[in-house]
């Protein structure tokens, strides 16, 4: 559902050194070329539709859209929603920091004085999980996917609310609760990449804001950015604007079902190209959105930096660090989709004429094939 696909990475990193090998700044990169590379990635691996837009400096300096959303009925727009899994992580990461600079929390804050219930690590019941340890993912919490898969939901959003399915989860005697599935490393000692991390940060930000998820993030994130096409729940989308998932089986194209969980938090925000273009200019400026305040500049830079060094170096605040390419960001998917952001802020562009500068670039990249 959430895992970071290496191809992927591999479309955005070809995007990135085309535009820094040949000398020449994003906005002056060949289009052709990146055409050309993207509609031949599209053939080779069998990809139905594609949305790609490059940020640089806060403007658009390159987008484009290939294929279809709908094989045969409607193809890939600006304004074509597809499903982001994981990458909506950062958002609930966003939500979650301009909650705690409101209410003066730490990212070293216990997670249980917020939660309607108590989280205990059955081997390490005396060991506190904190908030940094939900976003680094070091909270000894782990995913346990046969759980996990019979709680999705199809063509319609789930029934289960976000509270009961953790609390199932994570308190002994819960319908889901597993001490040896569940729960894995110490707390704050390793790196487990766990889906239920995000989710258990969404309620916290549910508990905090007194508002449910989906409401507390559109209305104090999205909307501010400018993010009007952009949606936790399937009921507000209209279903032609919604990319559909493909495979390629047997020489033909399957579609898939449109999914949903109650893990709304780590990992099914909707979002169209034209929208994650104005995430990107966000994330790689000072934290403000046509004039408003969404996070303190620090705070949004310290997501993009090693939050657990003792631990890993390539984990940020609900984003992860590539060292080949020097790029921040994230990525998601499950068969069918594959999506991802990437941003550098300090990338150096030889400038036509003068010495190198540097710049903030940043790309999001989803396919639904």
């Amino acid at each position: 559902m959430f895992n970071q696909p290496a191809r992927l990475q591999m479309l955005f990193a070809a995007v990135m050194v085309f535009a820094t090998a040949n000398s020449q700044s994003v906005k002056s990169i060949s289009t052709y070329h990146i055409d050309r590379y993207v509609s031949n990635i599209m053939e080779t691996n069998k990809i139905s539709g594609v949305a790609a837009t490059i940020v640089k400096n806060g403007e658009v300096a390159y987008q484009n859209t290939w294929g279809d959303a709908i094989r045969s009925v409607q193809s890939v727009t600006p304004d074509t929603r597809f499903l982001l899994y994981s990458m909506t992580k950062s958002f609930t990461g966003v939500a979650l920091l301009k909650l705690m600079n409101e209410q003066s929390l730490s990212l070293d804050e216990p997670i249980n004085p917020h939660l309607p219930f108590t989280v205990t690590h059955p081997s390490y019941p005396y060991e506190t999980i904190t908030i940094r340890m939900l976003m680094t993912h070091t909270s000894g919490i782990r995913d346990n996917w046969t759980v996990i898969n019979a709680a999705y939901s199809y063509d319609e959003d789930s029934p289960i609310t976000l509270k009961d399915f953790l609390q199932s989860y994570l308190t002994p005697g819960g319908s889901r609760y597993s001490a040896g599935q569940n729960f894995g490393a110490r707390p704050g000692t390793a790196f487990s990449y766990s889906n239920v991390n995000g989710a258990l940060a969404g309620l916290l930000i549910e508990r905090l804001s007194g508002k449910t998820y989906a409401e507390y993030c559109s209305s104090a994130v999205l909307r501010p950015l400018g993010m009007t096409q952009s949606e936790f729940l399937l009921a507000n989308i209209n279903r032609p604007d919604l990319a559909v998932q493909y495979t390629w089986q047997n020489n033909t194209w399957q579609s898939a079902r449109h999914l949903a969980s109650p893990l709304t938090p780590a990992g099914f925000l909707h979002a169209s190209n034209n929208d994650m273009g104005k995430w990107l200019m966000f994330v790689t400026g000072d934290g403000t959105a046509s004039g408003t305040r969404i996070l303190p500049e620090e705070q949004l830079a310290e997501m993009f930096q090693p939050a657990v060094p003792d631990i890993i170096n390539s984990t940020g605040l609900f984003t992860g660090y590539d060292p080949l390419y020097e790029t921040w960001g994230h990525t998601g998917g499950v068969s069918g989709t594959r999506t991802c952001y990437f941003i550098n802020r300090d990338i150096l562009f030889p400038d036509a004429g003068g010495p190198g500068i540097r710049e903030d670039v940043g790309l999001p990249y989803p396919p639904n094939g």
